[in-house]
């Protein structure tokens, strides 16, 4: 029957296995012999036997740029319903001189300034000649609360052996780790991962260190 046709009632029967012709009553089609296009199944265009073709689940995926093979040629992405969590580490580097009794710059006034290099300098430092000088340095915004090993760092050496104490903590509010160090003659990099009940103890991303030589 041509696309669209509507099958009336039978003027003829058939029996047996024997072919009718003219109109039958009760004819079963068959799968359909052609392919459909367009992009959803009420869209589709039929050609052959069948102007109505139904499209079963696609059973391929889609990759990269959305393009699906197989049996789906256009595929429409939904709106996500779910978020993505996790990102690389942010790093709270030294942003600005909150207080500071006893420590002094190599170059300049500022402290922050000589400790907020991604690439340690040697020549770029703070410096207390005698134990009990104590700085606070205010930290830059990291991703709070965070989703990676929270830890520590910080450089430092001492030509007479003495020890540093150093103090994360939330800006104007308690001390969330605290770390005394003893000093070597050569610089070196320390770092304290920082446990659960310290993590909780965090209460925003923006944090001080202060430092008090000992």
């Amino acid at each position: 029957a041509p696309a669209g046709s509507t099958l009336t009632a039978p003027t003829a029967t058939a029996s047996a296995s024997a072919q009718a012709s003219g109109a039958l009553a009760g004819a079963s089609l068959t799968a359909p012999e052609a392919t459909a296009t367009g992009t959803t199944a009420g869209n589709a265009v039929g050609t052959g036997n069948l102007a109505g073709v139904t499209l079963t689940a696609p059973t391929a995926t889609a990759s990269a740029s959305a393009q699906a093979f197989a049996d789906f040629m256009a595929l429409v992405l939904g709106a996500p319903t779910a978020t993505a969590t996790g990102s690389g580490a942010t790093v709270g580097r030294p942003g600005s001189d909150t207080s500071n009794t006893g420590w002094t710059a190599s170059t300049g006034s500022d402290l922050y300034a000589m400790l907020d290099e991604v690439v340690p300098d040697a020549l770029d430092y703070i410096v207390a000649t005698s134990t009990g000088a104590i700085c606070e340095l205010s930290l830059g915004a990291t991703g709070y609360p965070g989703t990676a090993a929270q830890k520590l760092s910080f450089r430092g050496s001492s030509s007479t052996g003495n020890s540093v104490i150093v103090r994360l903590k939330n800006t104007g509010g308690a001390t969330v780790r605290s770390e005394t160090q003893l000093l070597t003659g050569t610089d070196t990099l320390y770092e304290f991962t920082l446990t659960a009940p310290e993590i909780a103890a965090i209460t925003s991303g923006a944090m001080s260190v202060e430092l008090e030589s000992a």
